[in-house]
This record gives structure tokens, sequence and C-alpha cells, in this order.
């Protein structure tokens, strides 16, 4: 009885000290590996314990690193960028997208201002097809845009869509063609 009550308290004080490592890790916090004392086996899952804590510290950081280098990307880019749910529930979007949806936490935000072609497109995404088009905005009927609608890999309904406003491109484009034919008229009239 003895004896099994010195290996209990053997082996109590580092089990407990590794799972108190466990519980770090769990709430993301770091873990500094502790020496693990104790007999061979207990010795031997902590240090395995402790190498697999710095393995999964490593990735999260890694992750967290490549997560704030596409929100700069992401927060850089002119085009409005939003990723929505099968249910058509937005779940991530750039600057430029969240100046476009407002207040609106979904597809339907967008449909307000671009019409139910947006929606269909989305539609169309979640069901696996991609697809691009030009539209104009219900409000702005001298504006035009490009949507594309994106499935996203995973099998589960989440689509990308990407809208881009090409009216300063189709306004040069229309100013290109008067001039042309400005110039075509100058020559006639020679």
């Amino acid at each position: 009885l003895a004896a099994a009550e010195r290996l209990g308290r053997r082996l109590s004080g580092p089990l407990a000290r590794l799972v108190g490592a466990a519980r770090r890790l769990e709430r993301g916090e770091p873990v500094p590996a502790l020496p693990v004392e104790g007999d061979e086996d207990v010795a031997a899952l902590g240090q395995a314990f402790f190498t697999m804590a710095r393995t999964v510290q490593g990735r999260e950081e890694e992750l967290r690193a490549e997560r704030d280098l596409l929100d700069r990307v992401l927060g850089t880019l002119s085009a409005a960028v939003v990723v929505a749910d099968r249910e058509g529930t937005v779940r991530m979007v750039n600057r430029a997208a969240r100046t476009l949806l407002g207040q609106a936490a979904g597809i339907d935000g967008l449909a307000t201002r671009f019409g139910r072609r947006v929606t269909e497109l989305a539609a169309g995404g979640v069901a696996g097809v991609a697809a691009e088009v030009t539209l104009r905005p219900v409000s702005q009927p001298d504006s035009l845009w490009r949507v594309t609608a994106q499935p996203l890999a995973g099998g589960d309904g989440r689509v990308l869509l990407v809208m881009e406003d090409l009216s300063e491109l189709a306004r040069a484009e229309r100013l290109a063609s008067l001039a042309e034919a400005a110039r075509i008229v100058a020559h006639e009239v020679k």
C-alpha cells in the first residue's frame, strides 16, 4: 500500500503539469517546455507532448501570418470580394465589399443594388457553376460592373463573388469611340 502511494505521488505531479499544459494549449496560450520528471514512461509522454505543443503552436503562428497576409492583400483590392454560404449569408468580405454591402448581411443586399442576377449567380456558384456577367446597378444605369461567381472547394456550398467596377473603363472606351468618330468626320469634311 505504501509503495502504491509513493508511485501515485510520483505520477500525479508530472501528470498534473501535463494536464495544465494541455489546457493552456487548448486556450491558445504559449506552452513553455517543462521538465517532466518521474518514471521513464511519464517522461517520454511529457517529451512527446511538448514536441507536439511546439508543432501545434508553430502551425498556428503560420496560419496567423497567412491570414494577416490575406487580409492585407484583400484589403488593398479595389474589387469587392465576398464569400457567402449556401443560405446567402456573407461569411467574409474585403473593405470594398463592405462598402457595397453597407448594413446588409447577405447576398440580398447585393441584389438590392445590382438586381436579382447577383442572387442567381450566387445560387449557381453554390451549385458548382462558375459564371461571369456584366451588370448595371439598378440605381446607377451609367455604371458597369463585372461580377464573377466561383464555387469554392470543399463541397460545403460556399461561393466566391468578385465585383469589379468597369465604369471608368467603359467611359474611356466611349470617349475613344467618340474621338474616332470625330476624327472620321473631320477627315470627311476636309
